[in-house]
């Protein structure tokens, strides 16, 4: 099976994570994995060889017409899967790296899978019950009308169906919540698994815009001297 692509969105605001990020995504997944960069005025610095910068638009537009330039990118991907990270979500422990070829293969064959969760966003929603399993990966599953189906917390997602019901003119949060429609179409199911296979840290605070120190501490000592050097100038 291809390789999945991995796709990164920022904004200018926070581009100066992207370092850091490239960094700890190269120690705990693998600098072989090819990841875009999806935002909007290139970087003055330069990207490791596995990162790719792509521009959703001209200019940094506001959030609020997010969907807009992320449904332009996402458009003209040659993938029907990709897993979608965030800026800021900065891994902090080994990447089960086996449980994307795995999972994406259980999506192909379902044919209905929208997303499949690569956290526990999906396990502690309250609503998850047992979905069986697929090698050594037990599946929970959430109903349709469960809320935060449509979170950007780190998943694998079919691209096409994710187009059909991203709508237009809302900011990441706004789309976040547009959960309530998807019981009512044919397919778009959401999974995750029990094993937690992705494991980061959020760490820019919600709404701040700036490094939340205790999240930031949960970077492994090893490298959090290294990163904090990174983030010098955020």
């Amino acid at each position: 099976m291809q390789s999945v692509p991995v796709v990164v969105f920022t904004c200018d605001s926070y581009l100066n994570l992207i370092p850091a990020f490239s960094y700890l995504f190269n120690t705990y997944w693998s600098s072989l994995q090819k990841v875009f960069v999806v935002g909007y005025t290139p970087p003055t610095f330069k990207l490791p060889d596995n990162f790719i910068f792509a521009s959703m638009a001209d200019e940094n537009i506001p959030s609020e017409f997010w969907t807009d330039s992320a449904k332009q990118f996402l458009s003209s991907l040659d993938s029907e899967y990709a897993v979608i990270l965030l800026d800021d979500y900065f891994l902090i422990r080994t990447m089960d790296v086996s449980a994307v070829s795995a999972l994406t293969e259980y999506m192909i064959i379902q044919n209905d899978v929208m997303r499949m969760d690569l956290v526990d966003d999906r396990q502690f929603s309250g609503t998850a019950f047992a979905a069986g399993h697929w090698g050594h990966f037990d599946l929970i599953e959430t109903p349709g009308d469960s809320p935060y189906q449509l979170s950007l917390q780190p998943a694998i997602w079919n691209i096409p169906m994710l187009l059909e019901i991203m709508g237009d003119n809302m900011s990441p949060w706004e789309f976040e919540m547009e959960s309530q429609h998807i019981h009512e179409m044919e397919g778009h199911r959401v999974l995750g698994t029990k094993q937690c296979p992705l494991q980061y840290s959020n760490t820019v605070g919600m709404g701040r815009g700036t490094i939340d120190e205790p999240f930031l501490d949960e970077i492994p000592e090893d490298h959090i001297a290294h990163v904090k050097e990174l983030l010098k100038n955020k």
